[in-house]
């Protein structure tokens, strides 16, 4: 994905790095490409005040899946491509996240936590489908030290939040990625600049594989 402004891009190219093209191209922010490579999604307007969309991947037959009172971004398609959670900017300018219908059905909120409890964001889906894991985080910008922030898992059907490994001290796990129904990727400044780390779903087994 290539984002200049207001317009976007996503291209594809070979392995090797050859044979770069361009996919799809709009005046839009954010997109992101479905698994079975046919749709994307994507945001028309500001940060803060913009509307989510979905369209064929030529840009055939947009529509738009939420009104424009707040920010989307962060869209990750269901293993299915039947649902897409987003981050959701509100209008109190507070973060949750959000699962919408590409179908066109209603949106609904799927994580609110309080404001001392982190700002949710990046979803990601478990390859099952029935997990997202995303971050939550408290940002100090006076004092970046005292700034935490943990992955977080929460049944996509809406349930309780899990959050995965305890904080001694504040640092920040962020940006999870499952690697398969076991394991999540994520980045950590645990032991001081960030690093890529890997864990067990449940929290269990962590440890850094970047030095």
């Amino acid at each position: 994905m290539v984002e200049r402004d207001d317009s976007v891009q996503v291209r594809s190219l070979a392995v090797d790095g050859s044979a770069m093209r361009t996919v799809f191209s709009a005046r839009a922010r954010t997109a992101r490409l479905s698994n079975a490579g046919t749709r994307v999604a994507y945001t028309v307007g500001g940060w803060t005040r913009g509307r989510a969309y979905v369209a064929n991947l030529d840009g055939s037959h947009p529509r738009a899946l939420t009104d424009s009172t707040g920010g989307w971004f962060n869209f990750a398609w269901s293993p299915d491509d039947r649902m897409i959670a987003v981050t959701h900017l509100d209008t109190a300018q507070a973060l949750q996240i959000w699962v919408l219908d590409p179908a066109g059905g209603r949106p609904r909120e799927l994580v609110r936590l309080a404001a001392g409890e982190g700002r949710p964001q990046w979803p990601a889906w478990s390859p099952d489908g029935r997990s997202i894991a995303f971050q939550a985080g408290t940002y100090v910008r006076d004092d970046p030290a005292k700034s935490d922030a943990y992955v977080c898992v929460v049944d996509a059907a809406g349930g309780a939040i899990r959050k995965l490994r305890r904080h001694p001290v504040p640092w920040l796990d962020e940006t999870p990625s499952w690697l398969d129904a076991r394991r999540i990727a994520f980045q950590s400044t645990q032991t001081g600049a960030f690093q890529v780390w890997i864990m067990n779903a449940d929290g269990s087994g962590a440890r850094q594989v970047t030095r």
